[in-house]
């Protein structure tokens, strides 16, 4: 029982930490708040998300890790190493995302410097997709993670699904805002593809997967709501159009561009 409430509450931190980020990520066109040299998003990016996503993941996989394993498990220092790999890319490229986006907003009036360009090629698409295809692939070795290492007792679902769709609503608002949407499309549909495979054998015993459960209805979530937003910009271009003159500000790159592929 301990374990599996300390997990909830990493859980709900996670949740949190997500969530505020996606709403302060909206912000980035119209803020110009600092602390220190450093705009405030960037700052709240550096020493308060990637803290606590890294702490939160870092303690449920460990928890998950230290359960009895099913006879016909897959090696779980394989799917933990690969959990950490995953994270390790999202957090580096949250990083490099800061980083890109600093040095962005000091050169936007002289785009045409070569440090400039060079450092574009960094901020877009590359740190948006290692962040936001790093945390997919770490939700879904986290996964597979806990259905090869079921809990001991059943514990209610209704919690960790509303927190795996909360998660996911944001992850999706964060990638269609990042106007890269191509890959974690197909990232989160191929990760939902094979977790949907596990689904028959965990049916009878689905109360002892909470944390499993919850990361799926994050990918699912995440991809549902991408796909819709793919399918609208081609099917309904003018419509779409209009809906991000309404939800963008002046100065988004949306208004320019929005990578579906």
């Amino acid at each position: 029982m301990c374990i599996l409430s300390l997990m909830t509450i990493w859980l709900i931190i996670l949740t949190f930490a997500v969530v505020s980020a996606a709403f302060v990520y909206t912000k980035r066109y119209s803020s110009s708040r600092r602390i220190g040299s450093l705009y405030f998003i960037q700052f709240f990016y550096l020493f308060v998300l990637s803290p606590a996503v890294f702490i939160s993941l870092l303690n449920i996989a460990l928890n998950i890790y230290l359960r009895v394993p099913t006879p016909e498990a897959i090696d779980g220092s394989l799917l933990f190493s690969l959990f950490a790999l995953s994270l390790a890319i999202g957090v580096a490229g949250n990083g490099i995302h800061s980083t890109s986006t600093s040095v962005f907003q000091a050169f936007q009036k002289r785009s045409q410097l070569k440090a400039f360009l060079t450092n574009e090629a960094f901020h877009g698409p590359l740190s948006h997709d290692m962040t936001f295809a790093g945390s997919l692939l770490t939700a879904f070795f986290l996964s597979l993670l806990e259905i090869t290492r079921p809990a001991s007792y059943s514990q209610s679902l209704t919690i960790f699904i509303f927190l795996g769709i909360l998660i996911g609503l944001a992850q999706a608002i964060s990638i269609i805002w990042s106007t890269h949407i191509g890959l974690n499309l197909g990232v989160s549909f191929i990760c939902v593809a094979i977790l949907s495979s596990f689904l028959p054998q965990m049916q009878d015993s689905l109360f002892l997967y909470p944390i499993a459960i919850s990361m799926f209805s994050l990918l699912a979530t995440t991809f549902v709501i991408l796909a819709f937003v793919g399918l609208s910009v081609v099917l309904f271009k003018s419509t779409t159009k209009k809906m991000v003159r309404l939800l963008f500000p002046t100065g988004h790159p949306i208004h320019e561009s929005f990578s579906f592929f």
